[in-house]
């Protein structure tokens, strides 16, 4: 169980660092794009620090962070993320999660669910800035799981 976690995980990795590639190589004009990868790795920080029993941090879910703060967030919350689920056991992920949501109300989730939502989170926003790179004519990177899958193992293919 722990080992397929793992693999969401740098799956998730994998995705943000091809949609955050693709952002620094072309010329986006639509600030929206920024603000949901920004967002989208706020979350994961804020996720993190819900399931360690730390206080969020100050940050707005909903602010745009400066380019060169991206790449650092984003290999943050990889390390982070990876880190902490290494330590933890099969029956961890089983374990229940007591924590406070941007509006201060109390909720009690299951590690594993947390981080099913964190890499759907991830999924729907990375789906969002898809459909904006198309309208500005950029090439919208491979994101799907079974590439992901298919780069692991190149010799199923």
């Amino acid at each position: 169980m722990k080992a397929h976690f793992l693999k969401l995980l740098n799956y998730n990795t994998w995705a943000n660092r091809r949609f955050l590639s693709s952002l620094q190589e072309n010329t986006v004009v639509n600030n929206k794009v920024f603000l949901l990868l920004s967002h989208l790795l706020t979350a994961e920080e804020v996720w993190l620090c819900r399931v360690k029993g730390l206080a969020a941090p100050v940050q707005r879910l909903w602010e745009i962070y400066p380019n060169a703060t991206l790449p650092l967030m984003l290999e943050e919350n990889s390390r982070e993320w990876i880190g902490y689920l290494n330590n933890c056991s099969d029956s961890d992920l089983e374990r229940e999660i007591v924590y406070q949501n941007t509006k201060g109300e109390t909720f009690s989730t299951r590690l594993d669910d947390i981080i099913m939502h964190m890499i759907n989170h991830g999924s729907h926003h990375r789906g969002q800035i898809a459909s904006m790179l198309q309208q500005e004519k950029v090439q919208v990177p491979a994101s799907d799981y079974i590439v992901y899958v298919r780069e692991l193992n190149p010799a199923l293919v």
